[in-house]
Order: C-alpha cells, then sequence, then structure tokens
C-alpha cells in the first residue's frame, strides 16, 4: 500500500501560494510556494473594500535571484495572488497593479518588498461624456460605464442593483469612476472592482440565503468583537479574525457563530477585508470588518 502521509517537518503548513507578474516588457514571472525548502518564501498583505476606491497592498519575497528582482522593477505590472489549501483549487484574491519593488538585506536573506494597487489607471485614465435618458434600468447604465474600464469584465449576477434613471436623465462628462461614485449616491449602491469583476451591491442587502459561515465550530472564527459608536457604546458593526477563507468577498454576507460573544452572531455584511498570510509562519488569516444592511440603525448594545 503507498504511503501517502505528508512530512511536516518539509512541509509544515498545508497550504499554498501562487504570485503572477505581468511584466510591462511582454514577459511574466510566476513565484509558486508551498513552504517546503524548495520553495521560496512569500508573504502577503491584501486589502479589499467594498467602495470603489483603490486598495494598497503589500507583497513580500525572500531571496529572489538577482536577475528576477531586477526584472520586478517594471512600474504598473500586473500582479495576481492566488492562495488555497493542499487539497484545494487556488482561488484568486488579488488583481493589481505594482507601484514600487524594493529589496533590502536582512541578516542572511535579500527580502523584496513589492507595493500594488488595485485598478489604479481605470480609476485615474478612462473618460465618459454622455447621457442616460430617463426610464433607462439602472443596471444597464452600470454596465456601459463600468465597461469602459481596461481588462475589467462584467458578470450580471455580480450587479445586484435594481430600478431605473429619474425624471431628467443623468449627464455625465469626467472621470467613469467619478460617474459611478454619483450613481452610488444618487441610487443607493457600492460598487467596487473585486479581482478584475465590477461589482454594485445595494446598501440594503437581504441576500443573506448563501452566507458563508465564519464560526468556533468549524475553526474558521479566532475572535468577534463590537464596533461601537457615539457615547452610548452602541453597536454599529463588528470586526472578525478569522482563518483566510479565500471565497469571501467585501459586499458578501457571512454568518457569525461565536463562543464567546453570541450576541454578535448572525449575519453581517461585509464591508472591508485585510487577507495576511506567510508561507512558513502561523499566519494565515483575514480581518473582515462587517455592518448590518450598510449602516443600518444600530443592532444593539454590549
Amino acid at each position: 500500500m503507498a504511503n501517502n502521509y505528508i512530512n511536516l517537518t518539509e512541509k509544515p503548513f498545508l497550504r499554498r501560494a501562487k504570485l503572477t507578474f505581468a511584466l510591462m516588457d511582454g514577459s511574466t514571472v510566476v513565484i509558486d510556494s508551498d513552504g517546503t525548502r524548495g520553495t521560496l518564501r512569500m508573504g502577503f498583505t491584501v486589502h479589499k473594500s467594498i467602495n470603489g476606491n483603490p486598495n494598497s497592498s503589500t507583497f513580500t519575497i525572500y531571496n529572489l535571484s538577482k536577475k528576477t528582482r531586477d526584472s520586478l522593477n517594471q512600474n504598473f505590472s500586473g500582479v495576481q495572488l492566488e492562495v488555497a489549501w493542499e487539497t484545494s483549487t487556488l482561488h484568486v484574491i488579488y488583481i493589481g497593479q505594482t507601484l514600487s519593488c524594493i529589496t533590502t538585506r536582512e541578516g542572511a536573506d535579500y527580502v523584496t518588498r513589492i507595493t500594488a494597487v488595485t485598478n489604479i489607471k481605470n480609476q485615474s485614465l478612462t473618460p465618459i461624456a454622455k447621457t442616460y435618458g430617463e426610464g433607462m434600468p439602472l443596471k444597464s447604465v452600470l454596465k456601459d460605464v463600468a465597461g469602459r474600464f481596461q481588462d475589467v469584465k462584467i458578470d450580471d449576477n455580480k450587479i445586484k442593483v435594481d430600478g431605473s434613471i429619474n425624471y431628467g436623465g443623468f449627464t455625465t462628462a469626467g472621470l467613469a469612476k467619478d460617474c459611478l461614485d454619483n450613481l452610488a449616491n444618487l441610487y443607493g449602491f457600492n460598487w467596487s472592482i473585486q479581482d478584475g469583476v465590477f461589482q454594485a451591491v445595494p446598501d440594503t442587502f437581504t441576500g443573506f440565503a448563501n452566507a458563508t459561515v465564519v464560526s468556533y465550530k468549524n475553526g474558521t472564527l479566532f475572535s468577534v468583537t463590537p464596533i461601537l459608536m457615539t457615547s452610548m457604546q452602541l453597536i454599529s458593526g463588528i470586526t472578525v479574525n478569522a482563518l483566510l477563507i479565500p471565497t469571501v468577498f467585501p459586499g458578501d454576507v457571512i454568518n457569525v457563530e461565536s463562543e464567546v460573544n453570541s450576541q454578535l452572531d448572525g449575519a453581517w455584511y461585509v464591508h472591508t477585508i485585510e487577507s495576511s498570510g506567510d508561507l512558513c509562519t502561523n499566519e494565515w488569516r483575514m480581518t473582515i470588518q462587517c455592518f448590518k444592511n450598510n449602516f443600518e440603525s444600530p443592532v444593539g448594545s454590549p
């Protein structure tokens, strides 16, 4: 019978990450690591938000060759991060463009830190000048505006807004980002580009049926604490510290089950996510800020 055990001395953590760079000169650099001695050590801190503002993230790679370090010094190169557990399929959790690549000597290691940002070109360079008539479906308007962004996919299932353009129509001239911001303020939704896919979700969201369970029972929940507001210390939201779940995105709903703070249990609307990991340490977690239906009335007091 074959011996299928995994030597944890050689492979201390059952996870992997794949970092792909599409360089400005047309070449590609791929770093695939699972923490074993034969692969490079890699770490990351990825920020995501429900709104359309660019989010900055950082990738740390140890002991790259000088040739590879030099090749990565091309700002605005594309970067994609995929992560997974050992036995599961890789999931994309970040797509963006590089802003800087700096290498320092730290003891025996050459440590390369790469700062990247999401959608910076689309945010600052995509123009629009158009009038949308009264009664035009809002979803069609969003698809038309977002379709002007370069390398951004439009998925009907990710545009969860209804309604139509109000009396008098809507006229815009300037950046597509500003157009979307104005529409979001007028019609009550949040928009963003999540890993290359345009997303629009309403301020008041009721799609709780497919919520991801984050629970002490399945080992995904580390802790949950309330976000307090006003002198009355009312609970406006929660901060969740959890195991890294690559399929959770801003705009999703999670169902929290806490052993300690059961008053915080239930369905929560994800606003921001910070995912961090290191293939050679215990770091493999996410910090999620959530609110009930996007800042609706506070849910109670502690």
